[in-house]
Formats: C-alpha cells, structure tokens, sequence
C-alpha cells in the first residue's frame, strides 16, 4: 500500500536509470474508487507532462522504476481533464452516508499495484488532529 502524499513529487527513471520526470498528480476515477495513472512532469526548460499508467509501474523505491513507455500529454489534455486529477478533491470536504461531516480529505492510501483505494485520511480540525488524531 502506499500513500498519495509519499508518492507525489517522487523522482520517476526508466530501466536504464535515465530520470523521466517526477510524480505532479494521478488521475482517479471517483466512481470506481480507482487510480488508473500517474501525471508526470519533465525537469526540462519547457516543461512537459506525460502520463505513467499503474500497470506500467515496475517498482516503487526511493524512485519510481518504469518498466513500459510513458505517453506524452498535451496541454489540452490537462485542461480537459483537469476534474478527475487527485489534487482537486485534496482538501474537500468528506460526508459520510448519514449526512455527517468527517472532515477533508488530506490523503489516501491505495494499492499500487492495480489502483484501488483503500482508505481515505481526513483532516478534521487542528484540534481534533491534534487530541482524537486523524481518522
């Protein structure tokens, strides 16, 4: 299992040790409870981003090892699907099913292998952080 905030930012290599980039966000499927990719940012002087699917991850290190292609990504596509990237719901306010508030969402924790969410970390109050913890 592994966290969005530990994963987000991580430096991104090929098989050859060759550095791609680094993890800018993910793009979820809310619905499905699911992660299906990684955006990636290039270290150029123009930077780029490129699309990193979960299956195409080899392993998870201090870096992130990739073991297929990455797909470059236009601008266009991260104006136009800018609603199903993770940073949008950072910070959002949870509700359970009852109606009640359980705070906002200050993480996730999912499979890194096939995408699925496994948790939600929520953030409900400097006080109630600080004395009940997070939940």
């Amino acid at each position: 299992m592994k966290r969005y905030l530990d994963v987000k930012g991580c430096s991104v290599i090929d098989k050859n040790g060759n550095t791609v980039g680094r993890i800018e966000d993910f793009l979820i499927d809310i619905n499905k409870l699911k992660i299906y990719s990684f955006i990636i940012i290039t270290k150029n002087i123009f930077p780029s981003f490129n699309l990193l699917l979960i299956k195409d991850v080899e392993k998870y290190e201090d870096v992130i090892v990739v073991k297929n292609n990455i797909y470059k990504l236009n601008q266009g596509f991260i104006k136009k699907y800018k609603y199903i990237m993770l940073q949008n719901f950072i910070d959002n306010e949870i509700i359970d099913t009852n109606g009640k508030r359980l705070g906002t969402l200050n993480d996730l924790i999912f499979d890194e292998f096939n995408g699925e969410l496994k948790a939600l970390i929520c953030k409900r109050g400097f006080y109630e952080d600080i004395f009940e913890g997070r939940k």
